[in-house]
């Protein structure tokens, strides 16, 4: 069983972070950004009340976020 530690180290590793909020007794899952794109996370954020779904998401997340950085990259073409 996944604890809420593992998660938080597993999902660092990807720049990744899953919070608890105990409020409403569920798990948030946002990517952490560099602070000019830190504005408007929620709109971005993931709930989920599963642990492991939450880390699963994180890499989800990550995978597509790369996916659309490599798709705006504009590679060389040769003459």
């Amino acid at each position: 069983m996944l604890t809420l530690r593992e998660a938080r180290q597993r999902a660092a590793l990807i720049n990744a972070r899953i919070e608890y909020m105990r409020d409403f007794g569920e798990y948030r899952v946002t990517l952490q950004e560099w602070p000019l794109f830190a504005r408007n996370t929620e709109d971005k954020a993931y709930y989920t009340n599963d642990l492991e779904d939450a880390l699963h998401t994180a890499f989800t997340m990550r995978s597509e976020y790369c996916m659309d950085m490599l798709k705006k990259v504009q590679l060389p073409t040769r003459d």
